[in-house]
């Protein structure tokens, strides 16, 4: 009697949520378990990821990984036709990379300054990946100020804003992690006659 031999296939989809997806078919004689074996073969799997699950009518492993999984997580199975042949171990590592994740931007509070006088924004953001990082202050009054920031953390830059009655501006402050993803964020700026 030949003990059934497995086959490996795997797809995996990278998105906010990446999902993999293995399937596994026993085979024996070049024929797919499906049409070889008079009953169901069984399936012991160990090794899955919390979360996962293996389908042992269809052979297909199904695990949808949390951002905390990144990693890699051997599985091993064997399958054992209906009449106790047993396949050698066989081995698949599944690797699970977090997709990237945009910056969080702080602005901080709304806040008054003074005309002609130097305002100092004080910001901040926080990014689990991905720098280094580049900003932009949009001021609100049409001028813009820009630059890079190899960390996160918290940051001051300076205004001075020039008008003839008080005003408010909006600030927006965006940052832009090095593969493209952006947070942004905004207040108020009341800016008042000395």
């Amino acid at each position: 009697m030949t003990a059934p031999t497995l086959i490996w296939s795997r797809t995996a989809r990278e998105s906010s949520s990446p999902a993999v997806r293995v399937s596994v078919a026993a085979v024996r004689s070049g024929v797919i378990a499906s049409s070889n074996f008079p009953a169901a073969p069984t399936w012991p799997v160990t090794g899955l990821p919390t979360g996962a699950s293996f389908d042992t009518a269809t052979g297909v492993l199904t695990w949808t990984p949390t951002y905390a999984q990144a990693g890699s997580y051997p599985v091993t199975l064997t399958v054992t036709d209906n009449q106790g042949a047993t396949s050698p171990p066989a081995s698949q590592t599944v690797s699970v990379t977090a997709p990237n994740q945009a910056p969080v931007v702080n602005a901080g509070p709304d806040e008054s300054a003074l005309i002609g006088l130097l305002y100092t924004e004080n910001w901040a953001f926080s990014d689990p990946d991905n720098g280094p990082w580049s900003y932009t202050i949009d001021w609100g009054d049409g001028t813009t100020s820009s630059g890079s920031e190899s960390s996160a953390g918290s940051f001051s830059t300076g205004h001075t804003y020039v008008t003839l009655l008080p005003m408010n501006f909006t600030v927006h402050v965006t940052v832009v992690d090095s593969e493209g993803l952006s947070g942004s964020d905004s207040k108020v700026v009341s800016v008042l006659i000395l």
